[in-house]
Protein backbone atom coordinates (compact mmCIF):
# COMPACT_ATOMS: atom_id res chain seq x y z
CA UNK A 1 0.00 0.00 0.00
CA UNK A 2 2.06 3.63 -1.06
CA UNK A 3 1.28 6.73 0.75
CA UNK A 4 -0.50 9.42 -0.15
CA UNK A 5 1.90 12.10 -1.50
CA UNK A 6 2.02 15.15 0.35
CA UNK A 7 1.59 18.93 -0.51
CA UNK A 8 5.13 18.90 -0.62
CA UNK A 9 5.73 16.24 -3.36
CA UNK A 10 2.86 17.50 -5.60
CA UNK A 11 4.91 21.04 -5.87
CA UNK A 12 7.99 19.58 -6.30
CA UNK A 13 6.27 17.07 -9.17
CA UNK A 14 5.07 20.54 -10.54
CA UNK A 15 8.05 22.57 -10.05
CA UNK A 16 9.78 19.90 -12.38
CA UNK A 17 6.71 19.69 -15.01
CA UNK A 18 6.91 23.65 -15.54
CA UNK A 19 11.00 24.08 -16.01
CA UNK A 20 10.13 23.11 -19.53
CA UNK A 21 7.13 25.31 -20.43
CA UNK A 22 9.21 29.10 -20.53
CA UNK A 23 11.20 27.27 -23.89
CA UNK A 24 7.73 25.79 -25.02
CA UNK A 25 5.95 28.91 -24.53
CA UNK A 26 8.84 30.64 -26.77
CA UNK A 27 8.69 27.88 -29.57
CA UNK A 28 4.64 28.41 -29.66
CA UNK A 29 4.84 32.19 -29.57
CA UNK A 30 7.09 32.12 -32.92
CA UNK A 31 5.15 29.42 -34.47
CA UNK A 32 1.79 31.68 -34.03
CA UNK A 33 3.78 34.40 -35.47
CA UNK A 34 4.74 32.49 -38.39
CA UNK A 35 1.15 31.44 -39.12
CA UNK A 36 -0.07 35.11 -38.37
CA UNK A 37 2.15 36.06 -40.81
CA UNK A 38 0.38 33.93 -44.34
CA UNK A 39 1.83 31.52 -46.13
CA UNK A 40 4.94 33.27 -47.02
CA UNK A 41 6.41 33.53 -43.53
CA UNK A 42 8.23 36.44 -44.36
CA UNK A 43 7.02 39.50 -46.35
CA UNK A 44 8.86 39.96 -49.21
CA UNK A 45 8.45 42.36 -52.14
CA UNK A 46 7.35 39.93 -55.65
CA UNK A 47 5.14 40.08 -58.65
CA UNK A 48 2.00 39.21 -58.72
CA UNK A 49 -1.40 38.76 -57.02
CA UNK A 50 -0.24 36.11 -54.45
CA UNK A 51 2.41 38.42 -52.65
CA UNK A 52 1.47 40.69 -49.56
CA UNK A 53 1.75 44.41 -51.38
CA UNK A 54 -1.73 43.35 -53.13
CA UNK A 55 -4.87 43.84 -52.37
CA UNK A 56 -8.73 44.09 -53.73
CA UNK A 57 -9.46 47.88 -54.84
CA UNK A 58 -12.30 48.65 -52.41
CA UNK A 59 -14.34 52.08 -52.54
CA UNK A 60 -12.44 55.22 -51.66
CA UNK A 61 -9.22 54.36 -52.98
CA UNK A 62 -7.65 56.25 -54.98
CA UNK A 63 -7.32 55.34 -59.02
CA UNK A 64 -3.03 56.35 -58.76
CA UNK A 65 -3.51 53.60 -55.96
CA UNK A 66 -4.42 50.71 -58.49
CA UNK A 67 -2.15 48.76 -60.26
CA UNK A 68 -3.30 48.74 -63.87
CA UNK A 69 -0.64 46.26 -65.42
CA UNK A 70 -1.82 43.60 -62.84
CA UNK A 71 -5.50 44.62 -63.31
CA UNK A 72 -5.58 43.68 -66.89
CA UNK A 73 -4.44 40.12 -66.34
CA UNK A 74 -8.16 37.58 -66.40
CA UNK A 75 -10.17 37.70 -64.09
CA UNK A 76 -11.10 41.07 -64.93
CA UNK A 77 -10.25 42.54 -60.80
CA UNK A 78 -8.60 45.67 -59.58
CA UNK A 79 -6.08 44.97 -57.36
CA UNK A 80 -3.96 48.41 -55.47
CA UNK A 81 -0.73 48.58 -54.83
Amino acid sequence: MSSKPTSLDLERAASGAAQGLPALLAEASSLAQSVAAGAHGRRRAGTGESFWQYRDYTFGDPATAIDWRLSARPPARLYVR
